[in-house]
């Protein structure tokens, strides 16, 4: 989490029409977002912008793609997305790894299956909304267990691109 004194202490970045050619490319689908975006969350996309050149084709192309999905959000969606990936930087090593290998086993799902899973989260997370925890908690991290059903339960919440990432998420060569 970003902490007021550290968002003050970004300096300004530059506004759209103030971005390289090639910057305004990359971060395209940014652009109607871009002017309202704090300066800190601006730093972090022009780094990876400056990182593009030296990403594989393919890293580039997914990069994009997860920023067309990430501008599609809404400002709630996006904090929703924030604190999920601020609960998995916190948890353990071994944890981590629990995760990634959920999260393996539902890349792998037939369409099918993901699209199931996708409404059966959908419908946990509506039902959650109507029971919704206090203000300034944290989305708890589900149990393990060996079913592949449970990758919902990693992504209850998610849209319907589990492949979103936040700024902070984005690849280092």
């Amino acid at each position: 989490m970003v902490t007021p004194a550290a968002v003050v202490a970004t300096p300004a970045q530059p506004k759209w029409n103030e971005l390289s050619f090639q910057q305004q490319s990359i971060l395209v689908p940014l652009a109607s977002d871009w002017n309202q975006m704090e300066n800190y969350r601006r730093k972090k996309w022009l780094g990876i912008a400056q990182r593009f050149a030296t990403m594989s084709p393919a890293d580039q192309k997914r990069v994009q793609a997860q920023m067309y999905e990430w501008a599609k959000l809404t400002p709630q969606q996006r904090q929703a997305a924030r604190e999920r990936y601020q609960t998995v930087t916190q948890l353990p090593p071994e944890k981590k790894q629990e995760l990634k290998e959920k999260w393996e086993v539902y890349v792998n799902l037939p369409e099918e299956e993901k699209r199931k899973l996708q409404e059966q989260a959908a419908s946990v997370a509506a039902a959650k909304s109507r029971h919704a925890a206090p203000a300034g908690t944290l989305p708890a991290i589900p149990p393990k267990t060996s079913k592949p059903a449970d990758a919902a339960a990693v992504s209850a919440g998610e849209t319907s691109s589990p492949a979103i990432i936040a700024p902070e998420q984005a690849p280092h060569p």
